[in-house]
């Protein structure tokens, strides 16, 4: 069946409590709703605990916690009756580290003889003798888990005896599983209580025990950021291509998917190579990429794909509500009341630093040895410091302003030569006390036009760790830190940025309208910090920022006393404060939830490595006392009745531009209502979809003042995207590739509050900005109009000649207008 035309997409996060078979019975209301693809995460077989599907255990297989084949088959079918595509997330970076991934249980068992040896990017530490993979799963040191008899052997069902260890077990090596074949329980539980002769036992094994918290130090496989239950896939090999794709394969060839979406392509050894084999087997279907972008950084043009999934979207018009003119003064207020640095570059580099010398020191370690193993290969580089050696790709390392390069298998290096340049001038600024020929010898070594094999492998491993650095720098580190305007934080959006000039936003959507078109426009998604109703209405803040800062000083010393006489922590009040104006109503467990998630992630007076119980204990306390506080209750509902009207507005408007902007709309599951989620698990919670059935199923008779009527349950919302929907389809022309993306200029004294752009020949889209203090009054301000006769989508009003922005906003807060013949 071929894939019906691109008009939306709408992602289902499932899993266990939401398999396939409840996902096939939401198909009829997306479908009536105007969405055109069904966006899934990932339905391979995971781990089966899993709640979100990226840690694949069997690739080869749908998962049976999702329903198993049989399930994906009624999906399938049920997406064919209902005219919808599948837009599948689709994981090829890592898979799971258990006992219930079959091919690393075999890589365990049989070490380097294993038939799976080459799949997983395992790299033997320079200390060890042997081929050995060291896991850090134990919750105290090796020596305490065998004393205490954690450690114990066991015999599966299938007559397999194994290590267990909680809920963790894993195999024994052939040469000392034989001898235990025909072992009774007795005997087993007898060696497992000889500490010595069960050391011995472990210490023939293909891999190494270790603590927990040794991870960062010790792990000798490429992880998944710094997850050690995930580990790297060798994907640039064709045996394990083809291993991993072989479900999805079968997929393809039986039209099954629409397209693929790429989860972490910038793990890949070869992201390029590996997107044209992809490519190679997916010629019609449409390839998104996970690839997050520098403000100042476009996807690769030499990636045969069809787009991103969005983050560069998002991160530009999540700023158009901000009002840019402002943020001296917000940033004044968060530094007089935190007294944390508003050096956004600084923080991110002194955040960067720390985890990769916590989190991948053992990935930093290994790339200094492979620098110096190449230098002693040159009789003129041979005595180069092994410190000053690591110091210096430490330095460039969080340099890098990208996630990272793609040397030697880039088209075009051009672009890869100058970042790779320019991160070292800047490293060496900053590493004065390094010698510069340490440095000179990276640049010779990250630039040579045709590198060895060993070179590559150093290349390899280089473009791998940056961009792990990046993200558990940045986005789980830093934006739990550098809390000015958490609206900012989003994954691929610069936070040191509020607002956006008018002129770099349309300039940006020409860019994606010549370059990608078929680009995913994202404001909502499963990775996201906060929801996009959470933003909008934070957003707000940029416009008064003066009542704003007098609120969070009222607030502070009206709950001093809920510190009980402990030092306050202005960081965590402020993060919130924003977080309960962002997200209100919200119950006093989900904020806790988040404050201590955000808290650990900040890694300043608690984290998930280093648990601080009396800090987070008084934290607790703190946020109990405000959820206690009648009277701070009280003011805080009367701030977020001032500023949650002109959220909505914003929600609202940024939802139209989404609509109609050059790429394909992308939904996240639940936002086609107020949706006021923060970071995960928080936004993966249940939706309410009989709720939204109900609605849908209204929506046909209903006015702009009938919805508005109702703007608390957010059915404008819902109301907006089924017309605009419609509106796209009847006017596909407009919407397609090629298609013309002008802005639209107003006229009149409050210009700076109103965005517009014309698609096509016959569509304008308008929407007001910063309604709080605009207060209504639009005076003289008006949009000129091409000629003709143009109907108000949302009021069926008629224009002609010029519209007065008065008139277009009277009856609902955004106007779509069409052209007719």
């Amino acid at each position: 069946m071929p894939s019906p035309d691109w008009i939306a997409t709408y992602r289902l996060q499932l899993n266990a409590e939401f398999p396939l078979a409840a996902a096939a019975r939401v198909l009829p209301y997306l479908a009536g709703l105007g969405i055109s693809h069904v966006y899934l995460s990932p339905v391979l077989q995971a781990a089966a605990t899993s709640t979100h599907g990226y840690d694949v255990t069997d690739p080869t297989r749908v998962s049976e916690q999702l329903g198993g084949e049989p399930a994906w088959g009624r999906f399938v079918a049920a997406a064919r009756a209902n005219n919808l595509g599948i837009l599948l997330d689709f994981v090829p970076n890592h898979m799971a580290v258990s006992a219930e991934n079959p091919w690393w249980d075999d890589l365990l068992r049989f070490g380097p003889l294993s038939r799976y040896a080459n799949f997983f990017d395992v790299t033997p530490r320079r200390e060890d003798t042997r081929w050995l993979v060291h896991l850090c799963p134990l919750g105290r040191r090796y020596g305490e888990a065998l004393a205490v008899g954690e450690l114990q052997l066991v015999r599966r069902a299938t007559g397999d005896v194994r290590v267990r260890y909680f809920e963790h077990s894993w195999p024994l090596c052939p040469e000392t599983h034989t001898p235990l074949a025909n072992a009774g329980d007795a005997e087993l539980a007898a060696l497992s209580a000889d500490r010595e002769r069960l050391h011995a036992l472990l210490e023939q094994q293909h891999y190494r025990l270790h603590h927990w918290r040794l991870e960062g130090e010790l792990t000798n496989y490429r992880r998944f950021f710094d997850v050690g239950t995930l580990v790297g896939v060798r994907m640039d090999r064709p045996e394990v291509f083809a291993a991993c794709h072989a479900r999805i394969r079968g997929m393809i060839e039986r039209d099954e998917l629409a397209g693929l979406r790429i989860d972490h392509p910038d793990g890949l050894a070869d992201p390029r190579g590996y997107l044209q084999r992809l490519r190679e087997r997916l010629p019609d279907g449409r390839i998104y990429v996970e690839k997050i972008l520098d403000e100042n950084e476009t996807l690769r043009g030499d990636w045969p794909v069809d787009g991103g999934v969005g983050y560069e979207f998002l991160a530009r018009v999540n700023r158009l509500w901000m009002d840019g003119q402002k943020s001296d003064a917000l940033t004044a207020l968060y530094s007089d009341f935190t007294k944390e640095s508003v050096n956004f570059p600084a923080v991110v580099r002194e955040k960067q630093r720390q985890v990769l010398e916590r989190a991948f020191n053992a990935d930093l370690e290994r790339l200094t040895d492979l620098a110096l193993a190449l230098a002693q290969q040159d009789w003129a580089q041979r005595d180069l410091s092994r410190r000053q050696m690591r110091e210096a790709l430490a330095r460039l390392t969080t340099a890098l302003p990208v996630y990272r390069t793609y040397r030697p298998a880039s088209a075009d290096e051009s672009e890869d030569l100058r970042l790779i340049n320019d991160s070292l001038t800047a490293a060496r600024m900053l590493a004065t006390h390094v010698d510069a020929a340490v440095f000179d010898f990276l640049q010779q070594l990250l630039t040579r036009a045709n590198p060895s094999g060993h070179e590559r492998d150093f290349l390899r491993r280089w473009q791998q760790l940056s961009p792990a650095v990046a993200a558990k720098g940045i986005e789980d580190t830093t934006f739990y830190v550098y809390d000015r305007l958490v609206a900012c934080n989003e994954v691929g959006a610069p936070a040191s940025a509020i607002g956006i000039p008018t002129e770099r936003f349309h300039e940006f959507c020409h860019h994606l309208g010549a370059n990608w078109p078929h680009n995913l426009l994202a404001t909502s998604t499963h990775d996201n910090k906060r929801s996009e109703d959470v933003r909008t209405r934070l957003a707000v803040l940029t416009e008064i920022p003066d009542r704003w800062g007098e609120a969070v000083h009222a607030w502070s010393v009206l709950n001093h006393d809920a510190w009980n006489h402990r030092t306050p922590d202005r960081h965590a009040e402020w993060l919130l404060y924003q977080t309960l104006v962002g997200a209100w109503p919200i119950s006093e467990e989900r904020c806790w939830a988040y404050m201590l998630k955000a808290c650990r992630e900040a890694k300043i007076r608690t984290s998930w490595h280093a648990p601080n119980a009396g800090y987070e204990d008084a934290l607790r306390d703190f946020v109990h006392g405000l959820f206690a506080s009648r009277e701070f209750l009280g003011s805080l509902e009367k701030f977020v009745a001032l500023v949650a009207p002109a959220g909505r507005t914003n929600s609202l408007a940024q939802t139209l531009v989404k609509l109609t902007a050059p790429g394909v709309p992308d939904f996240y599951q639940g936002t086609e209502l107020w949706e006021l989620s923060l970071v995960d698990p928080d936004n993966r919670r249940p939706v309410d979809y009989a709720q939204r059935v109900d609605f849908l199923s209204r929506l046909e008779h209903l006015t702009a003042a009938d919805v508005m009527a109702a703007i608390d349950s957010g059915l404008p919302k819902l109301w907006l995207i089924a017309r605009a929907l419609a509106a796209r389809r009847a006017n596909a022309a407009c919407f397609a590739r090629g298609a013309r993306y002008r802005p639209r200029i107003a006229q009149g004294t409050r210009t700076s509050h109103l965005l517009a752009f014309e698609r096509g020949e016959r569509v304008i889209v308008a929407v007001p900005r910063f309604t709080l203090t605009l207060g209504g009054a639009w005076e003289d301000t008006h949009l000129p109009l091409p000629e003709g006769r143009w109907r108000h989508v949302f009021t069926a009003a008629w224009l002609e000649g010029t519209a007065a922005a008065a008139q277009l906003f009277a009856e609902f807060p955004v106007a779509m207008l069409v052209r007719e013949e």
